[in-house]
């Protein structure tokens, strides 16, 4: 049992930093296209 939840948190993790890279990386991308106008 304990096997388990310590991957299901471990994917947890990883799916927040996936999801942290994606938003930072869209406002990396948003900034840049507004500073092309």
């Amino acid at each position: 049992m304990g096997g388990d939840t310590s991957i299901m948190f471990y994917l947890w993790v990883l799916f927040l930093v996936y999801l942290l890279d994606f938003i930072f990386g869209l406002e990396k991308f948003l900034v840049v296209d507004i500073q092309k106008f």
